[in-house]
């Protein structure tokens, strides 16, 4: 289970408030005292009904005064207690972060993961000796090691925890005590009579108040999911974690889209939010399959032609509610008018339990038209990965969120591959954010332009995976396999030998992946096989299989 050292708050905002708070309570305090010298005053200076009412009221008022006086001076010392648990809190998680990376522990922001137990491949290739704790040589003492390090960085994170926890919970009754002091004080004014009246005016500014509280709850809980999102999967989780389960169940009702787009999030929870979403989004393309024919037939185009690819988006959605109904299946993300032509992330499997994630990743007029296409190949070599490691968990992810080249002419820009860096990365590191348990093994698989995607993403951002496939790929931005930010061992190609892909002159997106200078390790294609078949081949769904399962030499 990855250890969150995410810690909300920030202590420089609550001296801020501290400041503010002693401003006030300073205030009220030489107001308290004005009332008082102005009450003595009178006594010499005005005598009769009037001056006794009058002193009365300052005496009342005084009183007061001096008592809200106290309570602030309380609530600024709890703020300050709490603050300062909060910096030993914030200095023993950067100090769990530090401890992890000396013991070469993975940490993605702020999550630190917890060490993967890998046995040797079984099948085909060489088999290496397994990083068993029993077992002699250096796998086993590594993980000996990262073991013995992930303990202590849990030890840390859980002092910090229970340092947070209780200052929680101590801010906590001292804000109910000092809210019930408040409560009791205004209770000898107006207010008393605004609580026996709907109609009386300070009822309704009371009313009016908690519903732009509750709007502006919702609205700051929304800007801070938002900030998250703009931050990374890492801030997501942490920010996720600290909301309340009414928090975030408001969140999801009311903003799905941010949720079900969020990076970071657990499967399950976007699953949910996107699938709210289905119905919002054939109306949505209903209206613009309206407006795209209105336009074609003002201008004397044809509309059915103008329209196609919507078309085909929503009987794709049709079809994708359908599948979603079968056990192990997620909606990631949904857009259905993204470009014109929708976009969508379905996995098959939970990506967070799952000992092995693939993510494939496809290429030219890919979208959500012809995203069942993919997702039926992605489930083939999830099965045929099942198979091959039996009694693990293998998820398969069918990523179509980047806006793909719609022709062959626009596949020669690298443009759509630069656009759709940043979100792929982001995905991927999000699925590590989001996973339970030891790493998993992660796959990235991409087919033609999908392959140019992952790679200038890999040489750039950089891939939380373990390993890259490439398919049938015109080139991935680099000349070399050691660019792409993984061992060089890890990098797969497999192109058919009847695939026009090879008639791509070297330099037009770097080396040819498939060229032995590259230094990838090949995957078996068939002999007969061309551009579309590597789905559909069982050696090439073989060969991705045993990387995606781990069971090919190199993948562990």
């Amino acid at each position: 289970m990855p250890l969150n050292t995410y810690v909300a708050g920030d202590p420089g905002s609550l001296r801020e408030l501290i400041d503010t708070l002693r401003g006030l309570s300073s205030g009220i305090e030489r107001a308290a005292t004005g009332w008082h010298h102005t009450r003595s005053r009178s006594e010499t200076d005005w005598q009769g009904p009037a001056a006794e009412a009058y002193r009365e009221t300052a005496r009342n008022t005084g009183r007061d005064a001096d008592e809200l006086e106290n309570t602030l001076h309380e609530l600024t010392h709890c703020v300050e207690e709490f603050t300062t648990d909060l910096d030993t809190v914030l200095t023993r998680m950067s100090r769990a972060r530090e401890v992890a990376r000396q013991g070469g522990l993975m940490v993605l922001g702020e999550m630190i993961h917890q060490p993967r137990k890998i046995s040797a491949p079984t099948i085909g290739g060489l088999a290496t000796e397994p990083n068993d704790p029993n077992a002699s040589g250096t796998g086993g003492e590594w993980f000996a090691r990262a073991e013995a390090t992930y303990t202590e960085v849990e030890t840390l994170v859980t002092a910090a925890r229970t340092t947070e926890r209780t200052a929680h919970e101590r801010l906590g009754a001292a804000l109910d005590r000092i809210g019930k002091e408040l409560r009791e004080l205004v209770g000898r004014s107006d207010w008393r009579t605004a609580a026996n009246s709907a109609d009386h005016p300070a009822a309704a500014g009371l009313s009016e108040t908690a519903d732009a509280l509750e709007k502006r709850s919702a609205e700051t809980t929304r800007v801070m999911m938002r900030e998250a999102v703009a931050n990374g999967p890492d801030r997501v989780r942490g920010v996720w974690e600290t909301l309340t389960a009414a928090q975030r169940a408001d969140l999801e009702a009311r903003f799905p889209r941010l949720v079900g787009d969020a990076d970071g999030l657990p499967v399950a929870v976007r699953h949910e939010a996107n699938t709210a979403l289905l119905a919002r989004e054939r109306n949505r393309l209903r209206e613009q399959i309206r407006e795209v024919v209105a336009r074609a037939r003002a201008e004397g185009r044809s509309s059915s032609d103008a329209a196609e690819s919507l078309y085909e988006s929503l009987d794709t959605l049709e079809e994708l509610q359908a599948y979603l109904r079968q056990d192990e299946k997620y909606l990631l993300s949904l857009d259905g008018t993204a470009d014109n032509r929708g976009r969508v992330i379905v996995a098959s499997g939970n990506p967070d339990t799952a000992d092995h994630v693939a993510t494939f990743v496809p290429g030219t007029r890919s979208d959500l038209g012809n995203a069942m296409d993919y997702i039926v190949d992605g489930d083939k070599v999830r099965e045929r990965a099942e198979q091959l490691a039996p009694g693990e968990d293998v998820a398969n992810i069918t990523y179509l969120d980047y806006e793909s080249p719609d022709s062959l002419v626009s596949a020669a820009r690298e443009s759509f591959a630069e656009n759709g860096s940043a979100d792929l990365a982001r995905f991927q590191e999000g699925l590590r954010i989001s996973h339970q348990g030891p790493v998993s093994h992660n796959t990235i698989i991409g087919h033609s332009y999908g392959t140019t995607v992952i790679g200038y993403t890999a040489s750039g951002a950089g891939l939380a995976v373990d390993d890259m496939v490439f398919m049938g790929s015109p080139g991935v931005g680099t000349w070399r396999a050691s660019e792409l930010g993984i061992p060089s061992e890890h990098v797969w190609s497999g192109t058919a030998p009847l695939d026009p892909i090879r008639s791509v002159p070297d330099g037009w997106f770097g080396q040819d992946p498939n060229n032995p200078f590259f230094g990838a390790r090949e995957v078996p294609v068939d002999a007969m096989g061309d551009h579309n078949t590597y789905w559909d081949d069982r050696e090439s769904v073989d060969g991705m299989a045993r990387i995606v399962a781990g069971r090919a030499a190199g993948t562990d």
